[in-house]
């Protein structure tokens, strides 16, 4: 098994557990772990989502940016429970632009899913998903 596939679901757990306040710090050390850096680009990150695929046993976590220009866009990162060999050394693989939702319908507009970051707010507090897959979300201020 994917022992970052275990330190993301204690994660996970631990959100659950009303534990929030290490969420982002403890997904950044995990992506870092893994040589993966935020975008060095002008795009600002304003949230860190956490979400299990229906139709996978793995994590997907996602980076929300803002970019320039006010329009969103997000990073999407696999981290499934058993590491397949085409991952070679990671064990959790970025799926740019639409990848995503090619290996995993749910997905299907995330990437360029334009929101308004209040009501993401609002919907984190009530702990109601914005997709239709089970989402953890943390808005960055």
């Amino acid at each position: 098994m994917n022992n970052t596939f275990l330190k993301v679901n204690n994660i996970w757990n631990s959100y659950l557990n009303s534990e929030k306040s290490t969420f982002v710090p403890d997904i950044l050390k995990i992506l870092s772990s893994q040589q993966i850096k935020l975008r060095a680009d002008r795009s600002k990150l304003i949230q860190i989502t956490l979400s299990k695929p229906k139709s996978d046993e793995a994590f997907i976590i996602g980076l929300r940016y803002v970019k320039i220009d006010s329009t969103f866009t997000e990073d999407h990162y696999l981290c499934p429970k058993n590491k397949p060999t085409k991952f070679l050394t990671n064990d959790i693989k970025l799926y740019p632009k639409r990848h995503l939702e090619n290996l995993l319908p749910e997905y299907q507009g995330t990437h360029k899913q334009q929101i308004n970051i209040e009501s993401i707010e609002r919907l984190t507090d009530q702990k109601i998903s914005i997709t239709n897959v089970s989402t953890l979300s943390n808005i960055i201020k």
